[in-house]
């Protein structure tokens, strides 16, 4: 099996990552209700910080719903997937740092790093939209 019928069985199998995709849409949303309590500016970061924990239990739950298999046990690249969410938590001091320095743009630290972990996936999916929304998703101004 050459690596482009590897990445369709992943892309296909995974059903192009919709399911985290997804999660992540609802982390999102849940921040933005956070972001609009009238609570302090550090209280509204922990609480950001919180919701970011019910991605991985959602991102499964959402999975089984659509029946998107990402564990691809006998796929080379499956733990490449693995590798590229994982590479983002290496990120999370800067974001600590800026929850104690500049609270106030903790979303924006979070935004650009969520973001940029979109890009490898365009490539692991075969999927143009994770290109695309990568810098889109990266620009705290958009």
């Amino acid at each position: 099996m050459n690596l482009n019928e590897t990445r369709n069985e992943l892309s296909v199998a995974g059903k192009n990552g919709i399911g985290f995709i997804l999660s992540g849409s609802v982390i999102w949303i849940i921040i933005t209700f956070i972001f609009s309590l009238p609570m302090g500016m550090y209280e509204k970061n922990i609480l950001m910080l919180f919701a970011t924990g019910i991605m991985f239990p959602l991102s499964l739950l959402i999975s089984t719903i659509i029946k998107a298999d990402w564990k691809f046990s006998g796929n080379p690249l499956a733990s490449l997937g693995i590798y590229l969410n994982l590479s983002q938590v290496i990120y999370f001091p800067i974001l600590i740092w800026a929850i104690a320095k500049r609270p106030e743009n903790d979303v924006m630290f979070f935004a650009i790093i969520v973001g940029a972990h979109f890009f490898p996936f365009g490539w692991f999916y075969i999927s143009k939209p994770y290109y695309i929304m990568s810098p889109i998703k990266n620009n705290p101004y958009l």
